[in-house]
């Protein structure tokens, strides 16, 4: 038997909740790191994601409100 998968913010996304608030939203606002950056920052770890992609969860991000964290 398996637990059941953790919800995702985005229907059929990758990122959840621990996503977007650990990685994204705290490198964005706490650390400062713009977008951009942190795209580099995924590129070097063999993840390619588009700044528009991170500027959309991150928007979304935004429409879940302290529900996200």
């Amino acid at each position: 038997m398996q637990a059941p998968a953790p919800e995702r913010l985005i229907e059929n996304g990758h990122p959840d909740r621990g996503n977007w608030s650990r990685m994204l939203l705290t490198a964005k606002y706490a650390d400062h790191t713009p977008l951009y950056r942190q795209a580099q920052i995924y590129a070097r770890q063999g993840v390619t994601l588009d700044r528009s992609t991170l500027a959309d969860w991150v928007g979304r991000a935004a429409m879940c409100g302290p529900t996200l964290l």
